[in-house]
């Protein structure tokens, strides 16, 4: 079952919620991730969840494009 960008926005905002510690109320999809406080540590922690969760994998050049939950829900909608 082919997964909407509509379904996988809740996912990576629940994901990225419990990675940073913060409320999922507060998140926007075009909030930048930098500016909610992701370091390069939380980065690599995240695309490992994000890998684990929608069976895929992420490549080193691709993940500097996951800079916000919109551009994550992008690019996951479009390697599924």
């Amino acid at each position: 079952m082919t997964q909407t960008s509509h379904d996988i926005i809740p996912k990576i905002t629940k994901i990225v919620a419990q990675q940073l510690e913060k409320d999922e109320t507060m998140l926007t999809p075009a909030t930048p991730l930098k500016d909610l406080g992701m370091d390069e540590f939380d980065l690599i922690e995240l695309v490992m969840k994000l890998e684990d969760e929608f069976s895929l994998v992420i490549e080193d050049g691709e993940i500097s494009k996951l800079d916000s939950i919109q551009a994550i829900v992008q690019f996951i909608a479009e390697k599924k």
